[in-house]
């Protein structure tokens, strides 16, 4: 009897929750869903306007897990945030000068691909108009 109500009852399992940190990136006014930003080392979510992405589509959605803090009025606000310091501890510092020099970097290889590339379609204009011209 007891094995024929277990296998009526529905089992249910919780659902792990994990919170990602992601560092706030600016947003550019001229790019819409449907396109994507060229340059993005790895890219998780293919999803845009026309569609969505394949693997999201059929795994199982995330619980959403509210972490916004809710304020009563304003004075709640203030206090809160008149004990905040903004100094930064050292690894704080040691992490923003990291990502610093890796923009540096990144900002260095663009600009040299940016003067390859532009030295790349002189010399094709040049060979073309040496073309046109003989």
């Amino acid at each position: 009897e007891e094995i024929d109500t277990m296998k009526t009852k529905q089992i249910t399992r919780k659902k792990k929750e994990i919170v990602v940190y992601k560092e706030p990136e600016a947003m550019n006014e001229l790019y819409t869903q449907s396109y994507g930003l060229l340059g993005r080392d790895r890219v998780n979510d293919y999803s845009c306007g026309i569609g969505t992405d394949y693997m999201k589509a059929y795994s199982d959605p995330d619980e959403l897990k509210d972490t916004t803090k809710k304020y009563r009025n304003l004075e709640q606000i203030i206090d809160e945030r008149s004990a905040q310091t903004f100094e930064m501890t050292e690894e704080e510092a040691n992490y923003q000068k990291e990502k610093e020099r890796k923009l540096r970097k990144l900002e260095q290889y663009r600009m040299s691909a940016y003067e390859r590339s532009k030295r790349e379609i002189a010399e094709k204009y040049i060979k073309l108009n040496n073309r046109i011209e003989n």
